[in-house]
Order: C-alpha cells, then structure tokens, then sequence
C-alpha cells in the first residue's frame, strides 16, 4: 500500500490543508508555523496508527465549531472528518479484492477519513459499496420472464418485495440477504441457460458484503504511521519515542503468539529478518527480563542502541521498526519524523540525510525538517530527490 496524498481539516492552525501529494521515497513538509507541521502529522497518524486513538487524543484541540459568515454550528464528532489519505493498493492487492467481487479490478485507489469521535470509515474511489435497487431491478425481472405458473408460490414473495423498493434505495443488509433468500427459491425454476444472468444478479446483490470483506482485508494490510522526533536523536533511545514504539510493536507480536516458546521462535526468525534488512549494522532483539530490547553488536559485545550516536541511532532504529512492522503487517510501516528542534551539527545532518534517502527507497517518509535539513534537501540533487510539500496559505 502506498500513501498517494492526505488532507488535514478543522484544526485552529490548519483549517483545511487541502489534499496534500506524497512521493513515493522521501517527502519533506515545509510549513511557515510549526503548529502547522504538528497538526499534519499527528492527524495523519491518526488514521492508522500504532496505539489507542482515544488515550492519545490527537483530535482534542480541533475546533469545537464549524465558522460560516454569519453563523456559528457546533460540529458532530461522529460527523467530521478530520484527517483523509488516500493510498495505491498492489496489483497483488488489487488481484485479492477482485477475487471477492470483479467491480474492485476497476480501482486501485482507496480513501479513508478519520472522523473526529475515532470512527473511520474507508471507501474504494469511484466504486460504491453498494447495488441500488434501480441496478438490480431490471436483472431481476430478466430472470422472472423465463419461469412459468409453476413458481408462483417463489415468485410471490419477491414481487412483494420488489414493490417495496425505490429505485435509489441502497441493496444491503436485511434488504440484501432477503432478496438473496428468495432469489434461491427461484433458482429451482430456473432454466440452466440463465445461470450466467443469475450470478451476474447475486453479485449485485452481493456487493456490499463483498465491499465489506474487501475493507477488512485492507484493514488488515494498511501500513501503520510510525512517528519520531528529534528526541530520538538526543535521548535514550530505549525511553524516548523510538523506544516506545519499539516496545508496542514487540508487545503487539508477543501477544499473536500462544506461548513464549513461539514468540522465541519467531524472534528469531525477526532476527534473521532484521540480518537481510541491514547486514551492515549488525542488530539483534534480544530477551532481557521482560523486555525485548534492539542492540547491535560492536567488538563481539551486544550494545543497546542509545549508546550509538545520534545518526547511527536512528539508522538502528529504523532497521527495528522495520523488521518488526514486517514481522506484523507484511509491509513496511510509513514513517513520521518531525525534526523541527533538530540540533546537530551541519556536517551529521548531512549524514542524516543520506541516511534518510536510503531508507525512503524501501519505506515512505515524511520528514519536516529544520532550517538546515530544508537547505539541505532543497538542493538535493540524488536521482530519489524528495517530493517538497508546502502547505498553502491559510
């Protein structure tokens, strides 16, 4: 899953971002207040993110009302959307779906929002989730020119039904499995000639069950933001953010597993994993107590990762999340750095930057920079040159 583009709505400092297009390696978000650039990345992690929505409460400073010229309307939490992205499914993804109904091979592209109560809601673009009944009628009717008398006791049933609907009317739910049950009825009436008409018209009718099957199989598959700041780089690494996240993910791959000899086995596996990720920088998650700690091995010696300098650091660290958001989801995670307090000095956020373009070759990441990294990247001249995102004007 690709990111393509996102849209951030409703903040004090952010009224409307308008859509905002991603690149596919390494984008760099360049904004005139850095509340600006807080807001679009904590609500674009909000719509897929590593921990409960409603503990860390990204929405809370999100106006409370919805400013008209001469009107002031307070705003539904599970009405507004806060946050939308849209992704580019696989072709192996979009060869998944269509296997569940043939109308997702029309569409790579899918969009979710964020509402402002937590909900979220996602949508396949240009597709609807479901049949009207104005779609289905005419197949219907098809179908019933080719029974005789002899159905009348299967076919009474369904014209009632059928009288009952409005031609905009959505065909899901109870109206769906209904139509769905006498249709089967019907079906011992039926010529086997009009099999492919009857397929064609449970299909219809199927859509918005396959619909939902589809989004619980891109749920499953969505990559997860992970977000880091400059603390990682000037902090413990095992305390500060990178460290928490670190522990989540391993908490959340230690709780698949039925017991610890199976979590062992598969920290080994996520060892080898983590080896062909990065063979240079020697890393292994290794149990200590109740903790399962990121070192690398210097001289022979397991080392934690907050010993290492502040680039090497989130070199290291990086190599662990991506391991483990493998080891979870099957993908690499999209990553959230907000350097703005960056302090280090020229020459290591040079190095910094190299370490960056490297990564965004294999994962996404959005970066907002400091002044220097800006000037840094702003002449850029890598054949994976980062995607500069402004955000308009308020």
């Amino acid at each position: 899953m690709l990111l393509l583009s996102f849209r951030v709505i409703g903040h004090p400092a952010v009224a409307d971002s308008s859509w905002l297009e991603v690149g596919p390696n390494l984008s760099i978000v360049h904004t005139r207040q850095s509340e600006q650039a807080e807001v679009l990345l904590r609500a674009l992690q909000a719509i897929n993110p590593p921990f409960d929505l409603h503990h860390q409460d990204p929405f809370a400073d999100f106006s409370e009302y919805a400013l008209g010229s001469h009107h002031k309307r307070r705003i539904i939490p599970a009405k507004k959307t806060a946050a939308l992205a849209i992704y580019a499914a696989s072709p192996q993804m979009v060869q998944e779906l269509a296997a569940l109904d043939p109308a997702l091979y029309e569409t790579d592209r899918i969009e979710l929002g964020r509402r402002r109560d937590y909900s979220r809601w996602m949508n396949f673009v240009e597709l609807s989730a479901s049949s009207r009944w104005q779609e289905v009628e005419p197949l219907i009717r098809a179908l019933l020119s080719h029974v005789g008398p002899e159905a009348a006791d299967a076919v009474a049933p369904l014209q009632t039904t059928m009288e009952d609907l409005q031609a905009t009317d959505r065909i899901k739910g109870e109206v769906a499995t209904q139509l769905r049950e006498q249709l089967e009825r019907l079906d011992t009436y039926l010529p086997a000639s009009c099999q492919v008409e009857m397929n064609r018209c449970c299909q219809s009718i199927d859509r918005a069950r396959h619909f939902l099957q589809a989004k619980k199989a891109v749920a499953a598959r969505l990559p997860l933001f992970l977000a880091l700041s400059a603390t990682t780089l000037s902090a413990d690494a095992e305390t500060a953010a990178g460290g928490e996240l670190l522990s989540r993910l391993v908490d959340q791959l230690r709780s698949s597993h039925a017991d610890q000899a199976a979590f062992a086995e598969r920290l080994h596996l996520l060892n080898q994993d983590l080896h062909t990720l990065q063979p240079d920088l020697n890393l292994r998650f290794t149990v200590q107590g109740d903790q399962v700690l990121l070192k690398n091995r210097q001289d022979g010696t397991p080392q934690p990762i907050s010993r290492l300098p502040p680039v090497p650091r989130l070199n290291a660290l990086l190599a662990g999340l991506t391991a483990l958001h493998g080891a979870l989801i099957g993908c690499p995670p999209i990553v959230l750095l907000d350097f703005q307090a960056l302090n280090l000095p020229r020459e290591e956020q040079v190095e910094l930057l190299e370490v960056l373009r490297r990564w965004s070759l294999q994962l996404q990441c959005i970066v907002i920079p400091n002044d220097t990294l800006l000037s840094l990247c702003a002449t850029e001249t890598a054949p994976a040159k980062p995607v500069m995102i402004t955000l308009p004007e308020p």
